[in-house]
């Protein structure tokens, strides 16, 4: 296979550690510290630029702090300031909520680095994001517009993620897309599901052009909508190929917990859209604690065309309590979450990664 030609770029602010006051967290250069503390109170501090992003200066240190969008977006490198300013950049609500604003959270690929800052952050001990070059070994056209495909690396190496993670996949025209995994960890291949999207050349390239035997680039993985470790009850919901990550974190779960409650609620233009049905429904047969519900309807997601549905059949089970996973288009994902707020569910119980709507 040849090499990946990509790669993550970030801004590394040199200068000598002896000139570095750490008492006062600022040096004569004008470099301030950096303190990032795990979610076991470990700290690592790392010399760094006013003007840098929290992520660059982390990055820049060799702190494995976890990223995705880079922009605002995702949410995944999201932390919480226990001493010093910043100045916070744009978020997207789903990836910051209010609430977590109060709580001194930000997005440290747009908060910008003032004067010396202590943060923590508690999932630096997720799978630390990485490159990789894989070779597509199956394509199947699942529907007239939805194709799943899988991907492998070399010597059938296990490329470690979490159930309900994503990668960034560069395509053999130089393409990057984010991509969410479909199958479960430990296996020796990725599996993605792509919708061919009318005005989507690089969606339309993966559908009509790749091919097996096929290179592609593997960033990541990337995302904090992953799989609990608890036994509640899970809520998921997902629009179209949204479904990818849901499967993944559904069959884990299921395989983890045999008698664990799962409900999934999949958004569908139609029937012919449901295209993993009868493996849904043998999972069922196997798993009574499993059931699946599809919602149809030509604006599958809107606030008028499905989710006072989905709100029905969830609240007929109880309470809404969480955990709640989410995945597909945007305007899908938004109108869930205020739905489900509305409903009662903690802020902090709804998961979704929203990287956009892509071609």
């Amino acid at each position: 296979m040849k090499p990946c030609d990509f790669a993550l770029n970030v801004g590394v602010g040199k200068m000598p550690m002896e000139q570095l006051d750490v008492g006062s967290g600022r040096s004569k250069s004008g470099a301030v510290c950096l303190t990032v503390q795990d979610g076991e109170g470990v700290s690592t501090t790392v010399r760094a630029e006013c003007g840098q992003t929290l992520l660059e200066a982390a990055l820049g240190g060799g702190v494995p702090l976890p990223f995705g969008c880079r922009a605002g977006d995702c949410g995944v490198c999201k932390c919480e300031v226990l001493e010093g300013e910043v100045d916070e950049g744009w978020a997207d609500p789903l990836a910051l909520p209010s609430h977590e604003r109060t709580q001194r959270r930000v997005l440290a690929c747009t908060s910008i680095l003032r004067g010396p800052v202590t943060v923590r952050v508690n999932n630096l001990d997720r799978v630390a994001p990485r490159l990789a070059t894989m070779r597509v070994v199956a394509h199947e056209r699942r529907t007239a517009d939805v194709v799943v495909f899988r991907a492998a690396a070399e010597h059938e190496r296990i490329v470690p993620f979490l159930p309900g993670q994503y990668v960034k996949l560069t395509l053999p025209t130089g393409a990057i897309r984010a991509f969410s995994i479909a199958n479960e960890p430990g296996m020796p291949h990725l599996e993605f599901h792509v919708r061919r999207k009318p005005n989507g050349w690089a969606s339309q390239y993966v559908y009509d052009r790749l091919r097996v035997g096929d290179d592609v680039g593997i960033a990541g993985p990337f995302g904090n909508a992953v799989l609990r470790n608890d036994c509640r009850p899970i809520i998921g919901v997902c629009g179209g190929t949204g479904y990818a990550p849901l499967r993944s974190i559904l069959h884990h779960a299921l395989a983890a917990q045999s008698e664990r409650l799962f409900r999934l609620y999949w958004f569908v233009r139609g029937p012919k859209d449901v295209y993993d049905e009868a493996s849904l429904r043998r999972l069922g047969a196997v798993h009574k604690s499993f059931s699946l519900t599809v919602l149809t309807s030509p604006e599958a997601g809107s606030a008028d065309g499905g989710v006072a549905q989905l709100l029905a059949h969830c609240r007929a089970h109880g309470p809404i309590t969480g955990p709640v996973y989410a995945a597909g288009p945007t305007r899908m994902v938004t109108a869930v979450r205020k739905t489900m707020l509305l409903a009662g569910l903690p802020e902090d119980e709804f998961h979704a990664d929203p990287f956009g709507d892509q071609q």
